[in-house]
């Protein structure tokens, strides 16, 4: 939740999943149902090493970033999709 929260203070808007064993499967459609275009995604292993994958949903790549890093990469992401939204 703390991910969340740190999303939060900084503008972006975020959903966090209450389920203690959900489907990735599930939760990528509902992703690409809802147009979402990113996904925060860790586990502990992740979580311990102070890391979180960014889930490009369009372009469908990952990007490992340390949990300092994470705002920053998506304001930056998101910042770029609004520009290439804005030029078509």
């Amino acid at each position: 939740m703390a991910i969340c929260n740190d999303l939060w203070a900084a503008g972006i808007k975020a959903e966090y999943g209450y389920k203690p064993n959900p489907k990735m499967g599930d939760q990528l459609n509902y992703a690409l149902e809802e147009g979402i275009p990113f996904m925060v995604l860790f586990g502990e292993e992740e979580l311990a090493a102070g890391n979180v994958k960014i889930k490009d949903m369009e372009a469908k790549s990952e990007d490992v970033v340390t949990l300092a890093e994470l705002v920053p990469a998506l304001l930056s992401r998101l910042a770029g999709k609004q520009q290439s939204s804005a030029g078509m």
